[in-house]
């Protein structure tokens, strides 16, 4: 589904309005984006802990380009169990998780198990800035990017993750 959904982001992106992808830069803006910094050192459990839970994308990039407005409706869940599963408008995707905190940058391998990336690996750098969980995929190879940046025309997709509050019914 990560694939999918990227690779569909993609299409929707270069779609988009003038008016979505200035919102997009003003998102990804607001977020911090910097200059490369080096991974934060923690723990395969402290790395757990922090990314357990819902979470959706605020900002991104798309091969250099900001993500629309559209893709604010996905949702990425991650269990402690090290799986996922992702919501994209009804449209279900669901994998393990591996994470290598034993280089310069966190990494992650996504495993598809269920849904339209079934039997595929998806390889990303994760970090974590304030309260977000910030993922860069490179959708086209089988390597993990080596740095969080998105150039114009590339496969390379940076997304923002916003941990989800309670969307339960209210009390």
């Amino acid at each position: 589904m990560f694939r999918f959904f990227l690779v569909l982001a993609f299409a929707l992106c270069l779609l988009s309005s003038p008016a979505a992808m200035a919102q997009g830069n003003a998102a990804a803006k607001e977020v911090g984006q910097k200059p490369q910094q080096p991974a934060e050192k923690m723990t395969e459990t402290e790395a757990w802990k922090k990314m357990v839970g819902s979470w959706r994308p605020t900002a991104g990039e798309l091969a250099g380009k900001p993500m629309p407005a559209q893709m604010k409706s996905i949702r990425l869940s991650i269990s402690a169990e090290k799986t996922y599963s992702v919501d994209f408008g009804g449209l279900l995707d669901k994998g393990t998780i591996a994470i290598d905190l034993s280089g310069e940058q966190m990494q992650m391998k996504l495993t598809g198990t269920e849904g339209p990336n079934v039997d595929k690996v998806i390889p990303a750098i994760f970090k974590f800035e304030k309260e977000f969980l910030v993922v860069c995929y490179d959708v086209a190879n089988e390597k993990s990017p080596t740095e969080f940046k998105s150039p114009d025309g590339s496969s390379i997709v940076i997304l923002y993750y916003e941990r989800v509050k309670d969307e339960g019914p209210s009390k």
